[in-house]
This record gives structure tokens, C-alpha cells and sequence, in this order.
């Protein structure tokens, strides 16, 4: 019984760490993201040509959210025609997308949209 709850002690500790810098951890995200990604076709349409290496984590996340709208599924329809029809150039990702499945793509675009 003790070591459930030593387990449980842990999940809460752990979820009260997370929460407790939940923007922070946010941040950091959306700056891997993008650092990973800042070169692709969709990103260059919106940031242009920005050295995201070189801004701090509060300064992207208002540069992103200014600029970076939220999009539907029908926003991204033409990229995901061009993967689709074989395209293997950078438009949502720096990694090619070998599958091309109604999930995969959703997840790849909640990544972009991100807050």
C-alpha cells in the first residue's frame, strides 16, 4: 500500500512541477519546434526569413502568435496535395513525411498551431 502511495505522491509532485511552469515549458517547445522547422515553406510564408536561434523565449512566442495564424484543415489542404501528390521538398516539416494518413497529418498540424 505504501509504495501506491509513494507512486501517486509522485505523479502529483510531478504534476504540480509541470503545471507550475507550464508556460515556460510551452516556450521551449514552440522554440524546438521552430527551430527545427523555421526553413520549411509554411513557416517562411509567415516568419520569413527570422533567426529564431537568435530571439528569447518570451520574444518568439509573441513574434509566432502575432504573425502565425490558426488554421483549419482547409488552410493546409494545398500542402497536403503536394505531399500527397509526392512532393518531397520542406513544407510543414524539416523531416520528409513518408505516410500520409488523416491522423498523421492532424498531428503534424496541431504541432504548427501549437497554442
Amino acid at each position: 500500500m505504501e509504495t501506491a502511495e509513494a507512486g501517486h505522491a509522485d505523479v502529483i509532485g510531478w504534476f504540480e512541477h509541470v503545471s507550475e511552469n507550464a508556460c515556460k515549458a510551452q516556450r521551449e517547445t514552440l522554440r524546438r519546434i521552430l527551430e527545427l522547422n523555421c526553413g520549411v515553406d509554411y513557416l517562411r510564408k509567415w516568419l520569413g526569413s527570422v533567426d529564431v536561434k537568435e530571439m528569447d523565449d518570451n520574444s518568439l512566442e509573441t513574434l509566432f502568435t502575432s504573425l502565425v495564424p490558426i488554421v483549419s484543415h482547409a488552410d493546409m489542404d494545398s500542402y497536403i496535395q503536394r505531399i500527397a501528390n509526392g512532393e518531397t521538398s520542406p513544407l510543414l516539416t524539416q523531416e520528409p513525411i513518408t505516410v500520409l494518413s488523416l491522423r498523421y497529418i492532424f498531428i503534424n498540424i496541431y504541432i504548427y498551431i501549437y497554442i
